[in-house]
């Protein structure tokens, strides 16, 4: 008898402690699969309704800084301050716009499993459900030895089908496009996840679901989306072409948009805030800084704009390089965003100060050129998408959105022309190489590495 009274305390004593745990973490995927259980499932669904409390719109400045008692939970760092990489909208599992120089590709088929040995019947080690663009390693007769990711494997030559895509299966051209319809599964995925009851409307000239209950912050994103496409037609002198046809999902917490995620892309693993693809713009609030929420839908849009103004198939510092240049600058009172600015959000914890967002990204790359790690503007501009986001990607992010910074405003705007001119000429379907790029500015490239590194200096 005394055992059982010893084991029912202890029961008693775990659930209580359970139940203050999940009362402080109704974000938890733990929480989220109590939902179903038998007893303790109404209490988990009541706990992930809890309406997160709102924030006050920052007083306008060059950052937005909070108080550590006036965060609702730790924050926690992320690579920039709105990531967003992004999954190629086309069947190519990695894009081939900016392969570079000397490295040897060939192009997978899809379903054909990598291999662990050069030798029939071998152990499979991964299988592309799409047609891959891999990087070559080594070659034996009759087979390749290619890598995926951080996956190495052998492919037979029959399988494999050359440097480019098979006919047909290109990815779209560097041309503008006219926006995209959602994919209606996938949002009907999205939107099976909102909190009911949804809450549609716009932000700026897109259509947005939302299961986040706070008119002010909505009405806050909504007046940062309209003004967006004037703000990057000044900026970078194209046009985007025809009207948006895309959707936003926001999503009130941070775990239904991973799950979703892990659904319906294959960049799950990577720590973003935010995600494009398929006419589709998804991204979480989960009670962080409103600037920090419209930074990052910032950058998924930017994505969008690059689509419709310059092509749906742009070289990865170009792409992420427009969208975290405007996504990392202030964004005011009134949700007008201020480009070329230092944006971002300063947190106050105790008597240590944290820094997120564009002078973060700054302060990485300064460390970066000391140390000696900053990569050449010829090798980051020549970078695929897998490369660019899975290896060392915070940085190359960063390097890429004040190249971009440079390029419009250091030394005195001089070069801005000719950048201009240059993503004219992508838009008009000329290729967006490097090389192109250093033709229309009529640098070398240590001209313009020694001129990058000394402006990014005069920042610090």
């Amino acid at each position: 008898m005394r055992k059982v009274f010893v084991v029912l305390v202890w029961a008693l004593l775990a659930a209580i402690l359970g139940g203050v745990w999940a009362f402080f973490n109704p974000e938890s995927p733990l929480v989220a699969q109590a939902e179903e259980w038998p007893v303790v499932g109404p209490l988990a669904q009541e706990l992930r309704r809890r309406e997160p409390a709102p924030f006050v719109i920052p007083p306008e400045g060059t950052e937005e800084e909070i108080a550590a008692e006036e965060v609702p939970r730790p924050v926690r760092r992320r690579p920039r301050s709105s990531p967003g990489p992004r999954q190629p909208e086309t069947e190519i599992e990695i894009p081939r716009d900016a392969q570079p120089e000397g490295v040897e590709r060939v192009t997978v088929k899809p379903g054909i499993p990598l291999l662990s040995e050069p030798r029939p019947g071998a152990a499979p080690v991964l299988t592309p459900s799409r047609i891959a663009v891999l990087k070559v390693l080594d070659r034996r007769p009759g087979w390749v030895q290619v890598q995926y990711g951080d996956t190495v494997g052998w492919v037979p030559s029959r399988d494999w089908v050359g440097p480019g895509p098979p006919l047909g299966s290109d990815p779209d051209p560097v041309r503008p496009v006219a926006g995209r319809a959602p994919d209606e599964q996938r949002l009907a995925w999205a939107r099976a996840r909102l909190t009911l009851p949804e809450i549609v409307g716009r932000a700026g000239p897109y259509l947005i679901y939302t299961d986040l209950r706070d008119p002010a912050r909505l009405a806050f994103l909504d007046r940062v989306a309209s003004g967006l496409e004037a703000t990057y037609r000044s900026r970078f002198g194209v046009s985007p072409v025809g009207d948006p046809a895309e959707a936003v999902i926001l999503f009130s917490r941070e775990s239904d948009y991973r799950a979703f995620l892990a659904q319906a892309t294959n960049v799950a693993e990577l720590p973003a805030s935010g995600h494009t693809g398929h006419g589709i713009v998804s991204l979480y609030d989960a009670r962080r800084p409103v600037s920090e929420v419209a930074s990052t839908l910032v950058h998924e849009l930017a994505h969008l704009l690059n689509r419709r103004a310059i092509g749906p198939a742009l070289p990865s510092w170009l792409e992420e390089g427009i969208a975290d240049d405007l996504s990392q600058s202030r964004i005011d009172t009134s949700g007008r965003l201020v480009p070329g600015t230092l944006g971002g959000v300063t947190v106050r914890v105790g008597r240590r100060i944290e820094t997120y967002g564009a002078r973060a990204a700054l302060q990485h790359l300064l460390q970066a050129a000391s140390s000696g790690d900053l990569r050449p503007l010829p090798q980051l501009l020549a970078l695929d998408w897998d490369e660019f986001v899975r290896r060392n990607g915070e940085l190359n992010y960063a390097q890429s959105s004040f190249f971009v910074r440079y390029l419009l405003q250091g030394e005195q705007g001089s070069l801005a022309p000719a950048f201009r001119a240059f993503l004219s000429d992508v838009a008009e379907g000329r290729p967006p190489d490097p090389e192109a790029l250093r033709e229309r500015l009529g640098r070398p490239w240590p001209m313009l590495e020694a001129g990058f590194r000394l402006w990014i200096r005069s920042l610090g």
